[in-house]
């Protein structure tokens, strides 16, 4: 898969990841359909920048099921979540049941298939960036859970902590949250709230467990105290908002912002895994790496040992990479369990030793 341009796109090429409307979040354009002149014209109409399409018209299915959440149900929790924040200005609080519905929806899909794991280039981010945000931490913490052994019980209540892990934001003024420019510290203390903000709402709101209102309010804490709102350290954090911390940062780092671009998914995780242990918990971190897809099918690594090696196969329980360098001995490498051996990309060793 490769980005392009508008500019730069053809008749006849094939999309490979869904466009949306800018201004309601509706499907403008589904994945795997084929370009034709008036589709891009209509694109460039809706003020597209780019969109994603396959390197070739032949794709493996074992490449297609990668998407770690279908159109239609992002298109639905995008939906749901609209309506929720309408019913909170209106009512101050608002029905989880739905959303706790389709929370079990997206939590089934992924359990099925081991091949579902989060690749950035797949994903479908659309709308505003809150609501994507949202969609998308849901779907990291979900797949770390499932890797962490989290029964499916948990992986529910992980599932709607994360997705609603920053509804507190409703309560901030929209001046402060779409800031471009870095916050003031009396804007910064006022950002902080929503974590207040997003506990007594989801308290009241959420009658199946206590812990997603503890994930709004402890998802910005950090293993050595240095986070907020109460500066906890690593024993007195709840394991599903460090699993919704790992998710959410991740999730900023790798996606497009007005300010900044998306950073690569591995330079995103070393960033991360240099802060083990101060930031982030260890075992997360591990988790991570085997949801992220670091290192998609088809990408070129050179290892430690000086062998260079091309992805061919990836799932959430092994990356399998073929040796460049030995091709007639078939030498095969798991990326997720190398022994004695890193993976490096130019001068970045994707390690959290």
């Amino acid at each position: 898969m490769r980005k392009l341009a508008i500019a730069e796109l053809k008749p006849g090429m094939k999309l490979a990841k869904t466009i949306y409307r800018n201004d309601d979040g509706r499907i403008l354009l589904s994945a795997e359909s084929e370009l034709k002149e008036w589709h891009i014209q209509r694109l460039a109409e809706y003020s597209c920048e780019s969109v994603v399409i396959y390197d070739s018209d032949i794709e493996s299915e074992e490449e297609l099921v990668l998407k770690p959440i279908k159109d239609e149900t992002r298109e639905k929790v995008v939906t749901l979540l609209k309506q929720s924040v309408k019913q909170i200005k209106s009512e101050g609080t608002f029905e989880s049941q739905d959303l706790m519905e389709i929370v079990q929806r997206i939590v089934e899909y992924i359990i099925a298939d081991s091949h579902v794991i989060y690749h950035v280039l797949a994903i479908s981010n659309h709308d505003k960036y809150t609501y994507s945000h949202s969609v998308n931490v849901c779907v990291i913490a979900i797949l770390i859970g499932i890797v962490m052994g989290y029964d499916r019980n948990s992986l529910e209540i992980l599932g709607i902590g994360a997705l609603l892990h920053d509804i507190g934001k409703i309560r901030i003024t929209t001046r402060i949250l779409n800031k471009a420019q870095q916050l003031e510290p009396c804007e910064y203390d006022m950002m902080k709230k929503h974590t207040l903000e997003g506990y007594e709402l989801l308290k009241e709101s959420i009658h199946i467990s206590f812990l997603p209102a503890h994930v709004a309010l402890q998802h910005h804490e950090r293993e050595d105290g240095s986070g907020y709102p109460k500066g906890l350290i690593a024993k007195d954090i709840h394991q599903f908002a460090k699993i919704v911390a790992v998710a959410d940062v991740f999730d900023a780092m790798t996606s497009d912002r007005v300010y900044k671009q998306a950073a690569p998914a591995y330079l995103a995780y070393q960033e991360m895994a240099d802060q083990v242990g101060t930031k982030y918990q260890r075992t997360v971190l591990e988790a991570l790496t085997k949801v992220i897809c670091p290192y998609p099918k088809g990408s070129i690594w050179e290892l430690s040992n000086g062998d260079r090696v091309m992805v061919t196969t990836v799932t959430r329980l092994e990356c399998l990479a073929k040796s460049l360098d030995q091709p007639e001995q078939t030498k095969i490498y798991n990326l997720y369990r190398l022994c004695g051996v890193k993976v490096v990309a130019g001068i970045h060793e994707i390690n959290i030793s």
